[in-house]
């Protein structure tokens, strides 16, 4: 229970008596259902104050993606085709494994020394990734022995990735696991792109990549790209700084921040199918922008919506559910 969690924390953070009716009023009133209240009562006991606009995660999820995203709000999860569908040169896939037969990103048909060739030439590990996988789910690192032991039979459709080394910037938050920016990115119909939602996850040392059950998130602000001053790790814990290498969030701000900011509205233009996108952004050495996944079917909200928003006020999204 993510209030249970904050009251634990610090007793600062119980919502009034007022506070609990002014929720359920608007829950109802407004959204339609009490079951959007929880949500609103977490980012109340952060903010100390109710503000008009905010939005619920599950009412994000069960009302406003589905409606404004449609019927190819998935096709994101399709890791295979992401490279295809966006061409768009800064996304690290090598090739992929469609249908039980390998192809480069171009789709031309791989053998088996073609492939190992193409992967292993010049790195010492690969990052393989399953179609619809989530929240660090489904990734394997891969060297080369261990890429020709796997029975890919039993893996079904799958991305392979070139790793990503990471900027000097997020290695002093923590190395091992490559930090991720995400900006989402709402296009409603008839205008441009906008980013509306950023935040920055990183990993904890025993980390090989972002895995939800164990990063840290630290909402950034949308205009300046500036962290917020605390993170957060799964079940609301507050964190000053990393637990693990002490680099500490207040006054401090994501690299590259404007021009991956720009990348990705730009990209949404360019696609245009759906109204949300939840991009993952990595800044490479040479402080290049690197698109690792994106979103289509529920960007998660809840930390930045809950330490700096409403983020998607005047967009008349609580009306969807009438």
């Amino acid at each position: 229970n993510a209030y249970a969690n904050l009251l634990a924390q610090d007793l600062k953070f119980k919502c009034s008596t007022q506070q609990l009716n002014v929720l359920k009023s608007y829950s109802i009133e407004v959204l339609g259902s009490i079951s959007f209240m929880p949500w609103l009562k977490v980012y109340t006991a952060y903010q100390h104050e109710f503000k008009e606009g905010w939005m619920p995660n599950n009412y994000f999820g069960r009302v406003v993606c589905p409606e404004v995203n449609g019927k190819f709000k998935s096709l994101g999860e399709l890791k295979t085709m992401t490279k295809r569908m966006l061409r768009s040169e800064n996304i690290p896939d090598l090739a992929y494994r469609i249908n039980g037969l390998w192809s480069n990103t171009q789709g031309e048909i791989l053998h088996s020394e073609e492939l190992t060739k193409l992967l292993f030439s010049d790195r010492s590990h690969v990052f393989l990734k399953k179609n619809n996988s989530l929240q660090g789910k489904g990734i394997l690192k891969l060297d080369k022995q261990k890429f020709v032991e796997i029975d890919f039979s039993k893996e079904g459709d799958v991305v392979i990735q070139a790793p990503i080394q990471q900027n000097d910037w997020s290695d002093q938050i923590v190395k091992g696991s490559v930090a991720t920016l995400r900006i989402t990115t709402i296009k409603p119909f008839g205008e441009l792109a906008k980013n509306r939602v950023s935040q920055l996850r990183v990993g904890r040392d025993f980390n090989e990549y972002i895995r939800t059950q164990d990063c840290i998130r630290i909402p950034i602000d949308t205009d300046s790209g500036e962290l917020h001053p605390v993170a957060f790790g799964r079940n609301f814990q507050i964190y000053d700084k990393h637990p693990d290498s002490g680099y500490r969030f207040k006054n401090q701000y994501f690299p590259s921040y404007h021009a991956a900011v720009a990348y990705c509205e730009q990209l949404h233009n360019e696609i245009g199918l759906f109204q949300i996108i939840g991009w993952d952004i990595a800044i490479n050495q040479l402080g290049e922008v690197q698109l690792m996944e994106w979103n289509t079917d529920h960007p998660g909200i809840i930390f930045s919506e809950m330490a700096s928003g409403p983020h998607f006020k005047g967009l008349g999204w609580e009306q969807l559910w009438k």
